[in-house]
């Protein structure tokens, strides 16, 4: 029956973001080629419920997977390995007491957070994620730090967040094996709320969202920074020039 839970030992198993998948898959039909809200076109049915229910429903067809009880780091698979990444991530361990606390809310190198932020106790807005709000989220935040879902080694650090209208959460990485991992959240708004609670302790609060965007943060702040900390060990100065594509970005055909 529609929306009720299902146990089923049997039944196969799927990744929340497969699930999520065969949701979207089964509406493209229906959705291709229609302008606006036509007022006789019944759409149908449509509940999508996160593993601890263990169930999606869709059209009336129940599509189980396995019952999870905590939501954990996936392999995000649009990535290689990256291991210029794994070296500035280290750094900022390695050389915490000397950045934390830094005035000048040293940005993190990064091109996948659909979010800026504003320090509550100054006038400065759009301000791209800061190295010390990555410090309390990575030490407080559910989400934003954990094991990796290849190697299996407690080393993912979140690096971004943001999202699209139904799908989104926290992107991370791991300092072990350089895989890029992602943790489920939900859309845009549904990720920035789940942001805006785990940081109500910090000194940031978020001032803008972007749609189809991100905020980025630029590599030679922190390169530089870490640099003349005595850091040896940095990514050659190459990765300065390479500009990687936005993680969230919206393109419009013409």
């Amino acid at each position: 029956m529609l929306g009720e839970t299902v146990q089923q030992e049997a039944a196969p198993q799927v990744t929340p973001l497969e699930a999520f998948n065969l949701v979207q898959a089964n509406l493209q039909p229906f959705t291709k080629g229609i302008v606006g809200k036509p007022s006789n076109i019944q759409k149908p049915s449509l509940a999508i419920h996160r593993p601890s229910c263990g169930t999606v429903v869709r059209n009336n067809e129940d599509v189980k997977f396995k019952k999870i009880e905590n939501m954990t780091w996936e392999i995000s698979e649009r990535f290689g390995k990256d291991e210029e990444m794994t070296l500035i991530i280290k750094g900022c361990l390695q050389f915490r007491k000397e950045l934390e606390g830094d005035p000048s809310h040293l940005p993190f190198p990064q091109n996948s957070c659909c979010y800026s932020f504003k320090a509550k106790d100054e006038d400065q807005k759009n301000i791209s994620l800061p190295l010390n709000l990555l410090y309390h989220l990575w030490d407080t935040a559910e989400g934003w730090s954990g094991a990796c879902a290849e190697c299996g080694a407690e080393s993912v650090y979140g690096i971004g967040c943001g999202g699209m209208l139904s799908s989104g959460g926290v992107m991370g990485h791991c300092i072990a094996c350089h895989q890029r991992n992602f943790f489920w959240v939900g859309g845009l708004t549904k990720t920035g709320r789940d942001l805006d609670s785990k940081i109500l302790n910090s000194r940031y609060k978020i001032s803008k969202y972007g749609y189809g965007m991100c905020f980025r943060g630029e590599k030679a702040p922190i390169y530089e920074r870490l640099r003349d900390l005595g850091c040896e060990d940095l990514p050659d100065a190459c990765w300065l020039l390479d500009h990687d594509p936005d993680d969230a970005s919206l393109t419009l055909s013409k």
